[in-house]
């Protein structure tokens, strides 16, 4: 499914750059409500990064953007994978990402996360978050610390359980 295309019954595997503190609501079973940032592998995104519709490539892509933001938005790349129904996309919200992929989400119910990525060490983040801080995404993605970090640290996948490792963070 793509963006513009949202259809009941039909959900859209998206990346949402999260906090801390929104993660832990997550993990403790309560909603987060929008409206919230999410990236997914729309047409635009697909265009923007040339891959195709629906690829393991645009999903990584999409992925990759919400680290990005995350980073630009709160000093570290923390994202949650979700299956979001159509139902809780605004279609009609328009996001200054949609180039990437973004996309507006109502809400965001602990049920539908997937998991969620965070560097195994948030130190190794300091330069790029500090090159990226308050930029948007396309800017934020052009800074070479950004770049060297996403070529050299890949994110570690956790489920949402395991956030009580992190809750001295």
């Amino acid at each position: 499914m793509c963006a513009g295309e949202h259809h009941a019954g039909y959900s859209m595997l998206l990346c949402l750059p999260v906090t801390l503190a929104q993660l832990r609501q997550l993990a403790a079973g309560d909603r987060l409500v929008g409206p919230l940032t999410a990236f997914g592998p729309t047409h635009d995104l697909a265009e923007t990064f040339d891959v195709e519709m629906g690829s393991e490539e645009a999903e990584f892509a999409a992925a990759q953007v919400a680290a990005v933001a995350s980073l630009a938005a709160n000093g570290e790349r923390r994202t949650v994978s979700a299956e979001v129904p159509a139902t809780a996309i605004d279609a009609a919200a328009l996001s200054p990402e949609t180039a990437n992929g973004g996309l507006v989400v109502r809400e965001l119910r602990p049920e539908w996360v997937q998991g969620w990525f965070a560097d195994q060490h948030p130190a190794d983040a300091r330069d790029a978050a500090a090159a990226a801080a308050g930029l948007s995404v396309d800017l934020a993605w052009a800074q070479p610390q950004v770049q060297t970090l996403l070529a050299e640290r890949d994110l570690l996948w956790h489920s949402l359980e395991e956030i009580v490792r992190f809750s001295n963070d």
